[in-house]
């Protein structure tokens, strides 16, 4: 897959990561010649490889698109907001990610249940107990 690189220009700015997590980046934003600077916070999007006008495209990053600003991306103009955000964003993420992807079960760790067992000797014929929610 193409990854988004680390420096590139898009719509006349110029775009530099500054922290990725997974998908999601913190990026500031120039304009040429000017003083100002403004950063974003996006959940990086990709494409699966394609064929389009008959040329062969690998599967590559991308920025959100300008109408899935506010979900998919957002502007701040100080890098404390920014990271504040991006902190938000990731750990969201990585949150939702574990909840997709539970660490394996085991007798002693079933959902609900916690294992009484303490040592190898016991845990051959301990039992999971209940565990109120």
């Amino acid at each position: 897959m193409k990854s988004l690189p680390e420096t590139f220009r898009q719509d006349g700015f110029d775009f530099r990561i500054l922290r990725r997590r997974g998908r999601v980046a913190l990026l500031v934003k120039r304009k040429p010649g000017l003083q100002l600077e403004s950063f974003e916070v996006v959940l990086i999007r990709t494409l699966p490889e394609r064929k389009a006008f008959g040329k062969y495209l690998p599967a590559a990053e991308y920025l959100p698109n300008s109408e899935s600003w506010g979900i998919c991306g957002w502007t701040f103009t100080t890098r404390e907001d920014a990271e504040r955000r991006f902190e938000s964003e990731a750990t969201r993420r990585e949150n939702a990610s574990q909840l997709k992807h539970p660490a394996p079960q085991t007798a002693f760790s079933a959902p609900g249940k916690v294992g009484t067992a303490d040592s190898p000797e016991k845990r051959a014929t301990a039992r999971a107990v209940e565990v109120p929610a």
